[in-house]
């Protein structure tokens, strides 16, 4: 007889078609900021381990507020509403801010924010500093 796995709150075992199995979790990622609406979280895994080992994560970081959902903006999103919210500085200072972040746009413009490493923006700073742009 075999032992049954117990799944914590908010997890679920998943046949694939194929047979193979997988681990679900749906977890309250708390309050959207924006809107005040509950934002939930759902992710795949291919053990139990990996699963537990991330209903933890999320669930500590939920409770600490500091839990980042994932999203789909862009480096290119971000600079350009970053610069849009500017509206209160002088037009030399604005002018300044699109160029030191125009590197930036042009090699990681199209990238995903959260896709990011600190490798990306340590190779960015290296070749401006020895002269090269993207």
């Amino acid at each position: 007889m075999s032992r049954r796995q117990r799944l914590l709150p908010g997890m679920r075992k998943i046949s694939l078609a194929s047979g193979e199995v997988r681990y679900e979790v749906t977890l309250d990622a708390g309050p959207d900021p924006v809107t005040g609406k509950r934002r939930q979280t759902r992710k795949r895994y291919k053990t139990l381990d990996e699963a537990t080992a991330a209903h933890a994560k999320i669930s500590s970081e939920v409770d600490a507020g500091t839990y980042v959902a994932r999203s789909a903006v862009t480096v290119e999103q971000l600079c350009a509403d970053y610069i849009a919210g500017r509206h209160n500085l002088r037009a030399t200072s604005l002018s300044k801010l699109e160029y030191d972040l125009a590197p930036l746009r042009e090699r990681h413009g199209g990238k995903a924010v959260q896709s990011l490493t600190k490798r990306h923006i340590d190779d960015l700073v290296k070749d401006l500093l020895a002269g090269g742009a993207p």
